[in-house]
């Protein structure tokens, strides 16, 4: 499958895979993929569903740069490419995660050309050979850009997004437009709690999410908000397949178990 890359500013990437090609019942187009370049290193922020040949494109744009990875959680369309590299950075509760070859037999009547591509490997996705545990706090000089961890429990525990010193803020599944996975009913409050508190510590940042838009304002942090707020009194509908409740707001179509 074929990877859309542009080039953003003069240290920044965005790599483009269309997971509704893969698996359309995840009501999500695109997975989005960064690569933040330093004077002498670079950081790889996620790596995708694993289809692509992530590295020969990642390594051609580093030249001869340290390479380092991130995943944002633990998610198959975030962490299924991570075998390509040696090793890999994500959150300690978000560990266990990819510590062990991902289990991708929900994509065996996903009915498309690309599924049908993990059969060879019994939809089994190997993994990385080492794996560094994050706490939230790190920080990484790239070379005339720093990037800091930030851990963003909500979608996942081990959620994490990514600041740098250029004003961009790394989000993964914790905000953007589009079909949003949220966790269990009893632990939306805390989820919120971690976007205002986003919202207030980078009001300036562009934001650079995991799906679909990219390079927008805050208010996508607001919006979020405002839609979750307005939650148990909006219509819903059941998708069988999600086993979840899909409330249609705004530009959200939140998840929501059941």
């Amino acid at each position: 499958m074929d990877i859309e890359l542009h080039q953003l500013n003069d240290h920044l990437y965005i790599l483009r895979e269309r997971l509704d090609l893969l698996e359309p019942r995840f009501l999500t187009k695109y997975v989005n993929l960064y690569l933040v370049l330093g004077t002498h290193t670079a950081a790889l922020i996620d790596t995708g569903h694993g289809m692509s040949g992530l590295r020969r494109k990642i390594m051609d744009l580093i030249e001869d740069r340290e390479l380092l990875v991130f995943n944002t959680h633990n998610h198959f369309d975030h962490v299924a490419g991570n075998h390509e590299f040696r090793n890999v950075h994500i959150h300690k509760l978000d560990y266990k995660g990819i510590a062990f070859p991902l289990d991708l037999s929900f994509l065996e009547d996903a009915g498309t050309e690309y599924s049908k591509e993990f059969e060879v490997l019994g939809y089994k996705m190997p993994v990385c050979d080492e794996v560094f545990p994050l706490i939230g706090g790190e920080v990484y000089d790239l070379g005339g850009v720093e990037i800091e961890i930030v851990h963003t429990p909500g979608h996942t525990g081990g959620s994490i997004c990514i600041a740098t010193t250029k004003g961009e803020l790394f989000t993964g599944d914790t905000i953007h437009y589009g079909a949003v996975y949220l966790p269990d009913p009893s632990i939306v409050g805390f989820y919120k709690e971690t976007l205002r508190e986003l919202a207030e510590a980078y009001p300036s940042y562009r934001i650079y999410p995991g799906h679909e838009e990219f390079e927008i304002g805050i208010e996508v942090v607001w919006d979020l908000l405002e839609a979750l707020d307005s939650l148990e009194k909006s219509e819903t509908e059941y998708n069988e397949y999600l086993d979840a409740n899909l409330y249609r707001i705004g530009r959200f179509t939140l998840v929501s178990p059941t």
